[in-house]
């Protein structure tokens, strides 16, 4: 156990002291106040013996901190209404039925329709065996007969957890409407589930595959419990009550002891488990003794810590992040009913809806960057994904990602769907950022016109939380959409964890766009980690850069890739590769079909439906090139084996060498390239290109991670990390620039920018004319006029905030129009985030009374 001190001081001479703490996390249970504030901690041992206190260590509490005091264990189970209390509460009734007729009107129709196939059903038993059951396996039915549990061989877990949620939402339609017959249906169907049992023939049940297969079926029967209270008669709380026992013990015993998920966060199942468990422990809190020591170990772990990201409301988990947050907000909802602990004014959940708006691609039959259930659902959206963003975009009043959960192909379902706000228009993201970074889970996404499916979008992932559960090996690696089509590809399918074909195939780097180190790629490991180092946007370019060196381990002492996206359909990939000993490298691409291979021209070619997507390597030189689509290991699936196998394309240095660049020119176009007279820079610190796109002259100088001092060509002479000049002819005077990290940019002699030295900015400069140049700051979104013959110097007041921050996009001629005056509030926050103000917003559905005013 742990002893907290607290004090004002750093002697800490009257210290605030918290004893017998039995997890490493503490909130406590008053606001403090204002200031700087000291904290230390010791513990005592399982034979009693106690440590010297630790090192001390301080934090602030200023104005813009959340008010977040935990209610201590007895006070929280004294705040716990009587039912109903799970998203609604006895003081809260009458305004939450009242959404059916607006609000939540198609939500409640769907219930109706539900509820109407429920009315006269019988509810017969199953069909049991004599037959024990196998002491090998588990997931196993079965049902309590006045002979002792027996086995139910055509009713398992699955097919009773989905009567579960069934039952719920016919609970929660007798609650809205008071309908005795739809009350008295969901009532047999509630007793008939409290009479299953999962794995009675297993003395040990607290096992992953006897929780795991039934959590979202223990969640659905306590809700029902807790919406059905007043219909049931005390004999059959009890027996509901004993079921709920029965399989939440389990549950909790996994958690605790055997996968002590309090130290071990990121089990993703577990972590699964936990948030079905705490719902089902609210909802029986004083009715179940049990509940309060469920509430005890998962409360403060809920409060804490919400695995896979952090406050940007990032997920780095692939594409379970629609799967995981769907259980988190609804769990995080009924933690607000029930005891009033607020969730929703954390960072992280504020945050959530923006990770999906930005991240999860609208090309929605093919996702990225983890595993993900495009084999299951190829043809349609994911329902975990517009169910959580919906409700989301209630919560907060987010328009755009209301837009976005529109777009999902797939149906609502209570009781998210009924919780959220159908009156909620959705906007279109035309005046809010085309571009975000999440740096706490490493993804980027980077969009040409945010709101048009055919626009070309590049995804970019190189992430600290490592290669674990179902993320890749695939730090530095891309993903690029373009005229509708999924041009470069995250390759393989997820069929079932761990088996050949999705561990040397799906997790493996040899199908991620990223780089080989001979022949072989990312370690398999949570340090196998990337980061993105630089992110800045204008309306014109996004530049980011990714380190992912430590993700392979002794093969790489740095692997260093940047990209450079100048609008409409342009990419510029500048790597840096060093290693301990001579290596050779693979340069990976990965297409749905067979890509043309031209080793002259040093250019790959994937073709999709009419849409090219040309790769062009400027460096390091004679590349050798080869591909194949060879299925190394089969491919099991739960519906069919008939997916043809996608295609990877190795361009190779052929001589090994401790450093290597690649610089490669990717362009995504229809009929004809927009490109021409592309030709490699190389000058001392950097290296680029010179071209010709869409009729104008473009010079791109990318520096060296090893380059000092000023870097020159043609004219231009920088600092910076990356520059481009646009010219309208060649030795004309540059109309745009776009400069990252710069302190100094001079072309033909003239001075364009001064900077600070210690804080270099990142933007865009515009000609205007005779009147001079426009200075836009990619960090404020600033814009200022200087006269014609004078140089824009930023002074030290003037200079960038780090960069992340990004200029609203203007629509461009012939977009569709915002259709009211851009939402400046959401257009300035960094990497998407949502202010923090309208965090604070308490949804219709969860007012609550203070514990005393009920």
């Amino acid at each position: 156990r742990f002893t907290l001190e607290l004090a004002r001081d750093r002697e800490f001479s009257k210290p605030l002291r918290i004893e017998g703490i039995e997890l490493p996390m503490y909130n406590h249970h008053e606001s403090l106040a204002l200031g700087e504030w000291f904290w230390r901690y010791r513990f005592t041992s399982g034979k009693g013996e106690v440590s010297p206190f630790g090192p001390v260590r301080r934090f602030t509490v200023d104005k813009n901190s959340i008010p977040f005091p935990v209610p201590e264990l007895d006070d929280l189970l004294g705040r716990i209404p009587p039912h109903p209390r799970i998203y609604v509460t006895p003081t809260t009734l009458t305004a939450f039925r009242s959404r059916r007729s607006r609000q939540a009107r198609r939500a409640f129709g769907r219930l109706e329709h539900i509820a109407a196939g429920a009315r006269g059903q019988d509810v017969p038993p199953p069909a049991t065996s004599d037959t024990p059951g196998d002491p090998k396996r588990r997931a196993q039915g079965f049902w309590l007969t006045p002979d002792g549990p027996k086995r139910t061989p055509k009713l398992g877990p699955g097919t009773v957890q989905n009567q579960g949620g069934r039952t719920e939402q016919l609970a929660l339609y007798y609650l809205l409407t008071g309908d005795r017959e739809v009350g008295e249906a969901a009532r047999k169907w509630l007793l008939y589930q409290a009479n299953f049992r999962v794995d009675a023939h297993q003395k040990d049940r607290a096992h992953h595959d006897t929780v795991h297969c039934y959590e979202y079926g223990l969640k659905s029967m306590a809700v029902a419990y807790d919406y059905l209270h007043d219909l049931l008669s005390e004999a059959e709380r009890e027996a509901v009550i004993e079921a709920i026992r029965y399989h939440g013990e389990a549950a909790y015993l996994k958690l605790k002891n055997r996968i002590r998920i309090h130290l071990k966060l990121e089990n993703s199942h577990a972590q699964q488990d936990m948030h079905e468990l705490l719902t089902t422990a609210l909802a029986v809190a004083g009715d179940l003794p049990e509940a309060r020591a469920w509430l005890a170990y998962l409360v403060p772990q809920y409060v804490n810590r919400i695995p896979f990201g952090r406050n940007d409301g990032s997920y780095s988990e692939g594409h379970y992040y629609a799967y995981k947050w769907h259980g988190i907000v609804q769990c995080a909802a009924a933690l607000k009913t029930a005891t009033g602990i607020d969730l929703f004014r954390k960072p992280r959940f504020a945050n959530a809806g923006r990770f999906w708006l930005y991240c999860m691609d609208m090309n929605y039959w093919w996702n990225h960057f983890g595993d993900n259930f495009a084999l299951h659902t190829p043809n349609a959206g994911n329902r975990n994904d517009r169910d959580g963003a919906n409700f989301l975009a209630s919560v907060y009043g987010d328009r755009y990602v209301k837009w976005w959960a529109n777009r999902i192909d797939a149906g609502l379902r209570s009781p998210l769907w009924y919780l959220s706000d159908e009156t909620l228009p959705g906007k279109p993201p035309v005046d809010i950022p085309q571009a975000a970074v999440y740096r706490d889970v490493g993804w980027a996404a980077v969009y040409d016109r945010f709101w048009d499916d055919h626009s070309a979008r590049l995804f970019f992932k190189s992430s600290p939380w490592g290669a674990h559960s179902h993320a890749h090996q695939d730090q530095n690696s891309f993903v690029i959409h373009a005229f509708g089509e999924i041009l470069a590809v995250d390759k393989g399918y997820y069929g079932y964890y761990g088996d050949k074909y999705h561990a040397k195939i799906c997790q493996d780097s040899r199908v991620h766009n990223t780089i080989l180190v001979n022949g072989v790629g990312q370690d398999r490991a949570k340090d196998s980690r990337g980061s993105i180092e630089r992110f800045a946007d204008t309306s014109g370019f996004t530049y980011l850069e990714g380190e992912a060196g430590e993700a392979y381990g002794e093969r790489l002492t740095g692997f260093r890739r940047a990209t450079l996206f100048i609008r409409p359909n342009l990419w510029l990939v500048f790597d840096q590769l060093a290693a301990p000993e001579p290596a050779t490298f693979s340069f990976q691409l990965n297409a749905l079909h067979e890509m043309k291979l031209d080793a002259d021209a040093q250019q790959v070619e994937i073709l999709e439906n009419g849409i090219t997507l040309r790769a062009s390597h400027l460096s390091p030189g004679r590349l050798t090139y080869r591909q194949n689509n060879i299925r190394e290991h089969p491919l099991r699936s739960r519906y069919t084996e008939a997916f043809p196998e996608m295609w990877t394309a190795w361009c190779e240095t052929p001589e090994p060498a401790r450093n290597r660049e690649f610089l490669t020119v990717l362009e995504a176009f229809r009929e004809q390239t927009a490109v021409s007279g592309l030709q490699r820079i190389e000058t001392k610190g950097a290296t680029g290109a010179t071209f010709v796109y869409a009729g104008k002259h473009y010079t791109v100088l990318l520096r060296r991670n090893t380059a000092t001092g000023l870097t020159s060509h043609d004219g231009i002479e920088t600092d910076g990390r990356a520059v481009c000049m646009v010219r309208p002819a060649p030795g004309a005077n540059p109309e745009r620039a776009f400069f990252v990290d710069a302190g100094t940019l001079r072309a033909g002699g003239h001075a364009m920018l001064l900077a600070d030295r210690v804080r270099h900015p990142s933007g865009a400069l515009s000609e205007l004319g005779r009147r001079g140049l426009r200075l836009r700051d990619a960090a404020t979104a600033r814009s200022r006029s200087l006269p014609a013959g004078r140089s824009p110097t930023h002074q030290r007041d003037r200079v960038a905030r780090p960069l992340g921050l990004h200029p609203r996009l203007p629509p461009r001629r012939g977009d569709p129009a915002p259709g009211h005056a851009p939402d400046r509030a959401l257009s300035r926050r960094p990497s998407g985030a949502f202010p923090a103000s309208r965090a604070h917003r308490i949804p219709p559905w969860s007012d609550r009374q203070p514990a005393g005013k009920r």
